[in-house]
């Protein structure tokens, strides 16, 4: 089942070392997104002393080239990246089963949501050390459009506990400094998700026009099927959630939130 879940952006702007003199602009954005990490992570952690009860899965949309389905990738390890220009160096997830000492790996092949979510984790697992347990288990997953539907209903299904990061963009088109051409439409989309991350209601995520956020280019148009399902399973249980937005913006002209749910 699908305990707690966190949406943060998919930005490499959350990325300090790669951000020089403005890393501080996104600092608020990259705060809330580290407590929302550590919030779904001590969802599943359990008692002090005791085995985890349940497990992290962290989950990007895939490059546009790969074929249907889902991967895993393995991330706990250290880590280099130069596809951004400066190196990015990660060290081993305090917890990974890896000597911190082993070479780093270069990242070719992990998308950037992975790489933005894993060095956000790089500061979770720093300044929350009893979460080491979890990192050593955290699935870092990338899925197809096509796969994501079968791939939500099998975190629902499991007897596990599970801790759900998404990692996902609003529109990319407000205003003219946006990536993409600007369009009037990309506000109201924006106020649509965040409609239905604030109520996790089935029906908010169901009136989201797919179809809208890939004309938006919106990465999470393709995602948030897995937050539908998790907002279905609450709804059946009756547990409910305890849904918070604790942010939103568009900085750079790309819509970006963080959300928790917790119950």
């Amino acid at each position: 089942m699908i305990r707690s879940v966190a949406v943060i952006p998919a930005a490499p702007a959350l990325i300090p070392e790669l951000m020089a003199g403005a890393a501080a602009e996104v600092e608020p954005v990259r705060s809330a997104a580290r407590q929302a990490i550590a919030a779904v992570a001590a969802s599943v952690l359990g008692p002090a002393g005791l085995p985890p009860l349940g497990r992290l899965v962290v989950v990007g949309l895939a490059a546009d080239d790969v074929e249907a389905g889902s991967r895993s990738h393995d991330l706990a390890g250290a880590l280099k990246d130069d596809s951004f220009g400066p190196r990015l160096e990660l060290a081993a997830l305090r917890g990974a089963l890896v000597p911190s000492s082993a070479p780093g790996l270069p990242t070719d092949g992990v998308p950037t949501p992975l790489l933005v979510a894993r060095r956000l984790a790089s500061d979770v697992a720093r300044e929350h050390p009893g979460t080491a347990a979890l990192w050593r288990e955290t699935l870092w997953i990338t899925l197809t459009p096509e796969s994501v539907e079968d791939y939500a209903r099998s975190l629902v299904l499991d007897d596990a506990p599970i801790g759900l990061v998404v990692v996902a963009d609003g529109a990319a088109c407000h205003g003219p400094k946006a990536p993409r051409a600007e369009d009037v439409r990309a506000e109201s989309y924006d106020d649509d998700v965040c409609r239905a991350l604030t109520s996790a209601d089935p029906a908010d995520f169901a009136a989201l026009d797919p179809r809208l956020g890939r004309e938006l280019t919106a990465e999470g148009a393709e995602l948030w099927p897995l937050l539908a399902a998790a907002a279905r399973d609450g709804h059946r249980s009756g547990s409910g959630w305890r849904a918070e937005l604790g942010w939103r913006g568009a900085p750079y002209g790309v819509g970006w939130f963080v959300a928790t749910w917790l119950r």
